[in-house]
This record gives structure tokens, C-alpha cells and sequence, in this order.
């Protein structure tokens, strides 16, 4: 009896689930909304629906607050046969609610002027996460080993020894050299650690530093002090997004240890073969596996084994180091005076580098074909002239710039629907909006042209989706996301052009949630949201 009493539910329970569709969800913004800001989620189901309402209701009373027919009907989208835009913009109370629509519920929707205060300096959790050296996050020192160069002149290796099949767990492979290499010690302590190994890219981390300087710049209230230099919870009288950028400067310069010598790596992919703690990823018995490659930018084609990358010059690395030199020089000279003074003239240095040897040089791939494949470096140089005309004006900077910036006008992957991996990093070109900020009215009008012809382009894609998403759905898109809202902002501060507010609004709210997934792309954030349990993350 009771068998068949169970059973009887359980018929009832999944008729009523397909009956009412319970195959559709609403989307939305986990972190929550501006009272006064565009406010849109979306509706998406795998059975045929029809929205023309939808109501909103006090999460904590469950009283109906208002009922809008401002319902955008999208029609078939991948998999889902109904979806639809539902527009609460005009509802601006504050607090905790919930859509309905039709018997489909959204998660709850917070609507506050405070969402998104300390979410910045969230963010920093991670760098300090994945800081080299000391590492504040496990209280442990990691690779403090030398580090070596091995010099060009050495023959390439003529086989490896590569891990066992299927394992996780084997120590980097060695390379068996054809000679004795000729071997440079260099201590290249510090910085960050790469995702979800032990690499250490010079062009992520000086993008990382840039963007962290950049990001106090425009915003210097929105960061807190928390933490110290060494990462570690205490006051220090300087924003920690500050703290972070120096602790990422003081690696930049032992990466450019002397004139025209930049390094721009350590290790290689060998080292994703080994899932464990920093502390423990060296054998202190074992010299030859404890100490890590150093590959300086030569211009030219690189990688230990058969792999190589098509490296053509160093402007794209000695761009971003430039860069990165000379907006700390600008915003670290009250806190540090004469440490800015030698990143002001490691920037002119790195920079006239870079103008030396024009080309790209990309990240060295050691026993996997997976690796940083850039492909642009006027982009990086166009930033590092911008940068140094601020510190100078020096007209011909700005002049430099300015031809640096008319050999990319628009960042190329605005205008692809695919890319290789890291084609056109950083994704975004500051320069374009530093030069739409100087003086002359006619460099002005020509580079927020060419910012709109960018936003334009990725408009059209934008428009042919319920989630007005224009970028590019390869890996690491979630880079763009973040870098195009970037430029999108940017646009709208010097213009007060209103016209891409929605597309802009969009990309925020795809990051936290509002996508096909309903899922936020920020670990952790917000806390009660879903959020991943297990990525795979750039620095």
C-alpha cells in the first residue's frame, strides 16, 4: 500500500513538473542591481512558452509589489524554444525580491546602491591567492630556488622524458640536451603564480599590474587597507590594490635586471603536470628539478622541445612592462618617491627596447602545443607612449602613440567570431582612451572614433542574442566580457553617450550570473550565489 501510495506521487510529481514546465529558469544578476540603473533578466525555456507579464515580489513578505508588461518576446535561442527579456528598470525600491513568471520563480534580486561595495577588493583575494615567494594566503615560502637562463647558443634538446600515462602526479620532465647548457643563474623571486600551475607569465602579470594601477586611478575610494605589503591582514596606510601592484613591480624589474635584457617567463607547461601546494613543488634533494627555466624575450621563435612559438620581436612584452613601469611611477611616487624614480626610468628604458625590435614575442610552450599565442603588439606600445607622455609630455611620445595607435585602430577581435588562444591580449586598448583624453582636439575626435567603430562592431553581435552578448564564446571569453564593459565604461565617461548602457549593464550582469548557465564567473562572489567549485583561472 505504501509502495503504491509513493509511486502514485511520484506519477502525480512528475506530470505537474512537465505539465508546468520545469524546464524553464530565470536568469538575473546574482549580485544584484542599481536602484536607478538598467535592470533586465532573462527568461529561457526548452518547451514552448508565452510571457507577455511577469510580477515582482517582497522576497521576505511575499507581497506582490508590481506587475510589468515590459516583456521583450526573443523567440528560439541554442536549445531553448521560448526565451524573453524581462525589463524591471522602472522598478527601483530597494531591497530583496523575486520574479514570476507564468509558475517559473527567479532566485532572489537585490537592488541597492551598496551591491557592489567591496566587491574590488574581493577580487584581490585571488591575487594574493596565487602570490609567489611568500605566500600570505598559505603562510609559506615557495620557490626560493635559483632560477636559470639557458643561453640561445646551447643545442636544442634532442629528446624528454615525459610523464607516465594518465598520471597527475610526475615531477617536471627533463630535458636531455645535446651538450652541457650553458647556464645563468637569475633570482627572479616573487610575483604571481599562472592559474591553476606554477608558471609565471610576464605578460599576464604586467597586464594585471596595469589594470590593477588603472583600476585605482579611476576609482581611488573604492579600495580599502585591509592588509599589509606581505599580504597578511593589519593595516599599512596604502589601499592594498596598491600593495598588490607593488608586490607585481618589485617582480617587473628583476625581470628586467640590466638594459635590453627582459625576461618573460618562468618554467614552462612542464610544470602542470604536478597538482600540488607551492611549497611543495620542489624537491630541495633535487637541484635540477627544484630550479626553473628563465626564458628571456629574444624576437625570435622559442620552446625547449619540438613545440615552438612564433615569437617576431619584444615590443608586445616591453609595451605592457613599459606600461605597467610608467602608471606606477605616476601613482606610487607620494607612497614611494624613489622607487618611483627607478620604475620612471625603467619604463623609458623597456620602452625604447621595444621600439628597437618591433614584433611579438608569445609565451614558450614546453612539451604541450597549449600556449600564449599574441598575435598584436602596436596596441601594447601605443599604452606605453601614452603612459610616458603623462610623466613628460614629450610631444613626440604622444606623436609615437598616436602612430602606434593607427596601426590597430580597432582591437581585432571585435571584428572576429573566433580567436587562438590569447590572439589579441590584452583584449582592450587603454591607449585608444588615454589618447581620446590628451589635449589635441584632433587626436581626441580620432580615438574615441575609434573606440565607438570597436563598440559598434561588437553591437551587431550583441543584438543577435536575448543576453546582448557580442563576444566572441572561446575559451577565455570571459576576458573580453570584462575587457570590452571596460571599454564600453570608458566610452560613456568621456562622451556621457548613453547608447551602449544596456550592452554595457549586460556584460556585468553575464559575469554574475545573468548567462545561459546561471552561473556567476567570480569565485565566491556573490557568497549565497552559484558560483564555480572547480575553475580553472588566469591571473
Amino acid at each position: 500500500m505504501i509502495k503504491r501510495i509513493v509511486f502514485v506521487f511520484l506519477s502525480i510529481f512528475c506530470f505537474s513538473a512537465y505539465a508546468y514546465s520545469i524546464d524553464a529558469w530565470i536568469r538575473i544578476n546574482q549580485l544584484g542591481y542599481l536602484p536607478n540603473a538598467p535592470k533586465k533578466a532573462v527568461f529561457m525555456s526548452e518547451s514552448a512558452q508565452s510571457v507577455t507579464q511577469f510580477s515582482i515580489y517582497d522576497a521576505l513578505t511575499n507581497k506582490e509589489l508590481a506587475t510589468l508588461p515590459t516583456v521583450t518576446k526573443w523567440g528560439r535561442f541554442q536549445t531553448f524554444k521560448s526565451t524573453y527579456i524581462l525589463d524591471f528598470s522602472t522598478f527601483k525600491l530597494q531591497g530583496a525580491f523575486y520574479i514570476k513568471a507564468g509558475l517559473i520563480y527567479s532566485p532572489t534580486i537585490y537592488i541597492n546602491n551598496n551591491i557592489y561595495l567591496g566587491s574590488a577588493d574581493f577580487l584581490l583575494n585571488y591575487m594574493r591567492e596565487q602570490r609567489c615567494g611568500y605566500n600570505s594566503t598559505l603562510k609559506v615560502n615557495c620557490h626560493q630556488g635559483e632560477s636559470y637562463e639557458i643561453s640561445e647558443e646551447v643545442k636544442q634538446p634532442e629528446s624528454v622524458s615525459q610523464p607516465a600515462t594518465g598520471t597527475r602526479t610526475s615531477r617536471r620532465a627533463t630535458p636531455v640536451f645535446s651538450q652541457e647548457p650553458s647556464i645563468q643563474q637569475v633570482d627572479v623571486r616573487g610575483g604571481w603564480h599562472n592559474a591553476s600551475d606554477y608558471l609565471q607569465y610576464g605578460s599576464t602579470s604586467a597586464t594585471a599590474v596595469y589594470q590593477l594601477l588603472f583600476a585605482y586611478q579611476m576609482n581611488p575610494t573604492a579600495f580599502a587597507d585591509k592588509y599589509d605589503a606581505e599580504g597578511n591582514p593589519g593595516e599599512n596606510g596604502i589601499p592594498d590594490i596598491l600593495d598588490e601592484a607593488k608586490w607585481g613591480l618589485n617582480w617587473l624589474l628583476k625581470m628586467c635586471p640590466q638594459k635590453d635584457v627582459l625576461y618573460h617567463q618562468i618554467s614552462d607547461d612542464r610544470d602542470r603536470l604536478s597538482f600540488q601546494l607551492s611549497a611543495k613543488d620542489m624537491d630541495k634533494n633535487d637541484k635540477l628539478n627544484a630550479a626553473r627555466p628563465v626564458f628571456r624575450a629574444t624576437g625570435k621563435p622559442q620552446g625547449l622541445f619540438n613545440i615552438k612559438n612564433r615569437s617576431t620581436g619584444v615590443a608586445s612584452i616591453a609595451g605592457k612592462y613599459s606600461s605597467a613601469f610608467g602608471l606606477g611611477a605616476e601613482l606610487l611616487r607620494k607612497q614611494f618617491p624613489a622607487f618611483a624614480d627607478s620604475l620612471n626610468a625603467k619604463a623609458v628604458e623597456v620602452y625604447q627596447f621595444g621600439r628597437k625590435h618591433p614584433g611579438v614575442t608569445q609565451s614558450v610552450p614546453g612539451v604541450m602545443a597549449n600556449f600564449i599565442e599574441e598575435d598584436n603588439w602596436a596596441d601594447d606600445m601605443e599604452l606605453a607612449a601614452t603612459q610616458l607622455y603623462r610623466l613628460s609630455y614629450d610631444g613626440e611620445y604622444l606623436k609615437q602613440a598616436a602612430d602606434y595607435g593607427r596601426m590597430e585602430p580597432i582591437t581585432p577581435w571585435m571584428c572576429s567570431d573566433t580567436a587562438r588562444n590569447f590572439q589579441w591580449y590584452p583584449f582592450v586598448n587603454i591607449g585608444h582612451y588615454m589618447l581620446a583624453n590628451v589635449e589635441n582636439p584632433r587626436y581626441q575626435q580620432e580615438y574615441l572614433q575609434n573606440m565607438l567603430n570597436g563598440i559598434q562592431r561588437v553591437k551587431v553581435r550583441a543584438d543577435e542574442n536575448p543576453f546582448n552578448m557580442g563576444i566572441p564564446m572561446i575559451w577565455g571569453s570571459n576576458n573580453m566580457v570584462a575587457a570590452f564593459a571596460t571599454q564600453c565604461k570608458l566610452y560613456r565617461t568621456i562622451t556621457n553617450d548613453t547608447s551602449f548602457v544596456n550592452m554595457e549593464t549586460s556584460l556585468v550582469d553575464w559575469l554574475f550570473g545573468c548567462n545561459p548557465w546561471g552561473t556567476s564567473m567570480v569565485i565566491g562572489l556573490p557568497k549565497t550565489g552559484d558560483t564555480p567549485g572547480s575553475p580553472y583561472a588566469y591571473t
